[in-house]
């Protein structure tokens, strides 16, 4: 499976009965297909124009979105006047498990301009 298609399903914990996987591979990519429960949810080759959207939208039907999750909790806790610093490191420490690279950036952007609670409510707005 490609990287880039490998890192958003990661992003995602899905429901129990949801399988991804990579139904058939060619010279010209892979189709992935979502399933649940055995039947068929979406299935689409990652060379289609509109491939990383729909596997997106269609993830986030099947499950949860593990970055906004763990973001959201960071809010919360600061929300609740808990210690900026120990909220940040538990974030981080998240974030490095799912192993998402581009919100660890974003979150150590808003750390390092002191971020308010309307900063990461607008961040968590995509």
């Amino acid at each position: 499976m490609q990287k880039s298609t490998q890192e958003i399903i990661n992003r995602f914990k899905v429901r129990d009965g949801v399988t991804i996987c990579v139904s058939s591979s060619n010279q010209h990519g892979e189709q992935v297909e979502i399933r649940e429960s055995g039947y068929l949810v979406w299935r689409a080759f990652n060379w289609e124009s509109n491939f990383y959207f729909e596997l997106n939208k269609n993830l986030s039907y099947c499950g949860t979105d593990k970055v906004k999750e763990v973001l959201t909790e960071f809010m919360r806790e600061l929300y609740e006047n808990r210690c900026w610093k120990l909220a940040y490191r538990d974030a981080i420490s998240k974030l490095e498990s799912i192993d998402h690279k581009n919100e660890l950036t974003q979150l150590c952007i808003l750390n390092n301009s002191r971020a308010t609670i309307a900063n990461l409510r607008e961040y968590l707005k995509d």
